[in-house]
């Protein structure tokens, strides 16, 4: 009950701040050197007039509400002001401005600007702007911009700046920009308009357009990205469908093989590449990628999908394209390969060639691991 009390009362409180708050800027507005809050306001030194004056430094051990702050304000629980914070708030749960802040607001648990915000943005939970906000902001949970210029956001969850550009951003789940100069680094996605410098994401990455690169599981650049579908054979497999994503110098490849052998033998694999344009027909691609051995629906496995041991082939490729058209391009190159994997147990008992016969050539054994290396070839169609 105690707990459900403080809520409702901090809930009323706000109400009653974010009313008031509408009122226009009072040129004639108090300037006073020191405040002290008994309990919450009009119980203040200020009284009555406590919206229409600014406190050089003001003292609220639960709640305080003045008409602004040009110094030092410091709260038990929350600090409100009518028109603007000029440098240093403190508050042990929120801090309250219905207009501009210039300096550093710190909170246990948020921090809610209705206008401009030039500085340091420290909270617990979540930091709030209803305008641009300018300079760090740390978070807990999330922060949230309408404009966010020259801004360096860090938070456990988001950081939101649907307008204007932020330098930096860093989210332990989502971050979401207008534009970036510099970084977005996020557990599970960014998502921005203009990007010029790098995404990291452990997940997925999204833009209209980025100069620079991205760097997650799926990179999706609607203007200039890179989407293309590849078909091709190499000495160990007959058929290899892969898909490319991201921007032309920088995409991720994802790749299911079948290799020679029983018929639900498949290699699934993935790796990055990048691709150079020589003149308007010929194209340079360099790729690097691992693909392990995987079993579908097969009579010996346990499982519907099974993989029996570690058995993998990692490669590096190059590949010469030449353009027949805007779409199809054809290719040929070479590549060296690979090959890892235990030797016992053998739960199957099938599917130890994966390397072609000149493989066996050199071949070099590790305890119960076999690594086998040879060059190769691939050629195929790109579309």
């Amino acid at each position: 009950m105690k707990t459900k009390t403080i809520i409702l009362t901090l809930i009323i409180l706000n109400c009653i701040f974010i009313v008031r708050a509408q009122d226009s800027f009072q040129e004639d507005v108090n300037i006073r050197p020191f405040q002290f809050t008994f309990l919450f306001p009009p119980l203040s030194t200020n009284g009555a007039n406590c919206s229409n004056t600014v406190s050089n430094f003001s003292l609220n051990p639960l709640v305080g509400y003045t008409g602004g702050t040009d110094g030092c304000e410091l709260a038990g629980l929350i600090n409100m002001n009518r028109h603007f914070v000029k440098g240093l708030q403190i508050s042990g749960f929120g801090n309250f401005v219905n207009g501009r802040t210039d300096g550093c607001q710190i909170a246990g648990f948020s921090n809610i600007n209705g206008d401009n915000v030039i500085g340091v943005h420290i909270a617990g939970f979540a930091n709030i702007v209803s305008d641009t906000a300018s300079g760090f902001q740390c978070a807990g949970f999330t922060n949230v911009n309408r404009v966010g210029n020259d801004l360096v956001g860090i938070a456990g969850f988001a950081n939101i700046s649907p307008d204007g550009l932020s330098e930096t951003q860093v989210a332990g789940f989502v971050n979401v920009a207008d534009g970036v100069d510099g970084v977005q680094i996020a557990g599970f996605a960014n998502i921005a308009r203009d990007v010029k410098g790098i995404q990291v994401s452990g997940f997925v990455n999204v833009n209209d357009t980025i100069t620079g690169i991205p760097i997650g599981i799926i990179n999706i650049s609607k203007t200039n990205g890179y989407r293309k579908w590849e078909v091709s054979a190499d000495e160990v497999c007959y058929l290899n469908v892969s898909f490319k994503l991201g921007i032309p110098w920088f995409y991720n490849v994802f790749t299911l093989s079948k290799p020679a052998g029983d018929p639900g033998r498949i290699l699934y694999g993935g790796g990055l590449g990048s691709e150079d344009e020589w003149g308007e027909k010929w194209l340079f691609n360099f790729e690097a990628s691992v693909h392990q051995e995987l079993w579908i629906n097969d009579n010996n496995a346990p499982r519907f999908l099974y993989t029996d041991r570690l058995n993998m082939i990692s490669r590096i490729r190059a590949s010469f394209g030449y353009r027949v058209d805007d779409r199809l391009t054809v290719f040929i190159g070479p590549s060296l390969n690979v090959r890892t994997a235990t030797l016992a147990p053998y739960h199957l008992g099938i599917g130890d060639d994966l390397e072609p016969y000149w493989g066996d050539n050199n071949q070099h054994y590790y305890r119960n691991t076999k690594v086998s290396i040879w060059p190769g070839f691939n050629a195929g169609i790109v579309f």
